[in-house]
């Protein structure tokens, strides 16, 4: 299998500035209600803002769905 195949895309869609969905999310290094850390496919990414919540996280084959949603 090729290198493309076995590891998943990375993007971050910001909805007007209080949910994020991420794909190609590896691990959450760390979070808490102002910074989240993830490891991605294209490296380390850290989330900086105000209650942040964790609102889905799931695993479909190689994608990987992360949301954090803040409050403010």
């Amino acid at each position: 299998m090729s290198e493309e195949k076995t590891q998943a895309v990375h993007s971050v869609i910001i909805e007007r500035r209080r949910k994020i969905n991420m794909s190609g999310i590896l691990e959450v290094r760390g979070c808490d209600e102002e910074n989240a850390v993830l490891q991605t496919t294209e490296g380390t990414l850290t989330v900086k803002g105000e209650e942040l919540k964790i609102i889905s996280f799931s695993i479909v084959g190689y994608y990987t769905i992360f949301e954090l949603y803040t409050v403010s």
